[in-house]
Parts: structure tokens; sequence; C-alpha cells
């Protein structure tokens, strides 16, 4: 019977991990890595964690697999802004965690997210409104059914401005198709010139076609956060 191991007691620089892949009844596709981050030690490649009983949406695991890859952690009372929040299902995931939570989005938020003292619904789109409304955020969540370059673009108007201090960015880029791929080396570039020097993307276990981008420690406000 197999046993599942417990991902913060082992050691990524000693240990190795074995994987087996079977695709056919009698083909097994064996290979073995040694491991390099915690996270390579997630059975299938997906975190564990808790699920309420009612999930509003995909988003509520996403992004809890999100911070969790990208080792984020959140303050008491941290303010978070998400782009493209609707229905809520990521906003409820940050509220669990103790967030404060601003969700931009012109369609409407759940009202059980809405009814919650934490929540603010900006009901806009974020080209609408004015950047120094985002100067009080320090984390800001993107996943937005839009092309990428709409996505960056949206994402780096807020960034640059002056007043904007975000120590962390969790984005996510749709792929219209599976060769737009070929381009996520372009997109992390283009936000590591915003000034972050942790920038990765994956796909996650709870992923479909499109990818996780997640910046942290920006070196213009390293001193402030």
């Amino acid at each position: 019977e197999a046993q599942r191991v417990d991902s913060q007691a082992l050691d990524p620089k000693l240990d190795r991990i074995l994987e087996i892949i079977i695709d056919e009844p009698n083909r097994w596709w064996i290979a073995t890595k040694r491991a390099q981050q915690n996270y390579d030690f997630w059975p299938g490649g997906i975190p564990e964690f808790p699920i309420p009983e009612l999930v509003l949406s995909r988003a509520y695991m996403k992004i809890a697999e999100a911070f969790a890859w990208g080792n984020l952690q959140i303050r008491p009372g941290e303010k978070i802004v998400e782009i493209g929040s609707s229905p809520g299902g990521a906003c409820q995931w940050l509220l669990d965690q103790g967030a404060s939570v601003t969700g931009i989005d012109p369609a409407e938020m759940d009202p059980r997210i809405v009814k919650h003292p934490n929540f603010t619904h900006w009901q806009s789109r974020s080209l609408q409104l004015k950047r120094k409304l985002f100067r009080p955020f320090r984390i800001l969540v993107c996943d937005a059914n839009v092309a990428p370059k709409y996505t960056l673009d949206t994402v780096e108007g807020i960034v640059v401005y002056p007043t904007t201090n975000l120590r962390a960015l969790v984005l996510t880029i749709k792929l219209p198709e599976w060769q737009t791929s070929n381009s996520i080396p372009e997109f992390l570039e283009r936000v590591r010139s915003w000034g972050y020097a942790d920038v990765a993307a994956r796909q996650l276990g709870h992923n479909r076609r499109e990818v996780c981008v997640i910046a942290k420690n920006r070196l213009a406000v390293a001193a402030s956060d």
C-alpha cells in the first residue's frame, strides 16, 4: 500500500524522485530526478490543501495551488486586489486566509462574497480605474479571460505607476492556442523588466490551457516591504 510522505520533512538537496507513468496496461514509463524544490514531492504535481464544502468556482483551487507553489505567505489583513474576480472563487480562498480583498470585474460577484466584511467589489474594468487607487495593495492577482498581451499590458500599467507598491503578482496567462507557449520566455522577461527579481511560470495541476506566472521580490520597493 502506497504511503503519502510529508513533503515538508524531505530535503530537496538529498532526495530523489521516482516517477512512473502507465499509459497502457503493459507499458510503463519510469524516470528518476533529483528534487530541487519542495513542490517536487507533491504527488501528481498537485499539493493537498483543505477544501470547504462550498467552493464557488475552480479558481479556488487554482489560487490555493498558485500560492503554495510560489511559497507566498499572506500577512494578516494584507490588502490584495484581483482583476477578473467574478464569480469569486479566488476571492473566497484569499478571504479564508485572512486577507482584505478587492475584486475588480464588471460582472456580478457571488452574493456570499459580496456580504463578506473584508471584501470590496469595484464593478468596473481595470483600465477604467485610476492607477493611484492601487496604492494600498501589496499583492495583485489577475485571472482574466483575455489574450496574454492584454493581461500584461493591463498589469504593467498598474505596476509601473509611481505610487504602486506590489510585493507580488500572481497572473494567469491564457494560451489561445498551445503554440502560444513558445512565447512564455518573452512574457517572463517582460515581467522581470518591471523590477521583480524572482519570476517563474508553471502549468498548475488545476490549470487548463493556461499557465501561472508568479513575480516577487521587487527590487525597486524591497526596502519598504
